[in-house]
């Protein structure tokens, strides 16, 4: 899956091996830093039974001719248990997924 987002947005979500409302694998680009200073983490959690796990917390280096024009490309790339996350075609972030072994994958939402 390819999304282009924009920068000046506080936080973008989605989620992969979407098996309903109670199981998937939560995503999450959130800026943490000044709208000066800005900074950006990639969060993920798995939420299995309704209930979400402990949240890993991923910098994201977004500096110099990084920030494209304000807009940028996401791409998500899931191949067997993998989990791969680009940002302008540089990696971010990987995982192994152990616990949710299929799903669909789309746009989401929490509440912060």
């Amino acid at each position: 899956m390819d999304f282009d987002f924009d920068l000046d947005w506080p936080s973008l979500g989605w989620v992969v091996r979407a098996g309903g409302r109670d199981a998937y694998c939560a995503f999450k680009l959130q800026q943490t830093g000044t709208q000066e200073s800005p900074r950006y983490q990639l969060i993920r959690y798995p939420v299995v039974g309704g209930q979400p796990d402990e949240k890993q917390h991923i910098e994201v280096d977004i500096t110099g001719d990084y920030r494209q024009a304000g807009r940028n490309r996401i791409s998500v790339r899931i191949r067997g248990n993998r989990v791969a996350t680009f940002r302008n075609g540089r990696s971010v972030a990987f995982w192994t997924d152990k616990v949710l072994g299929k799903g669909g994958i789309g746009f989401w939402s929490d509440n912060g």
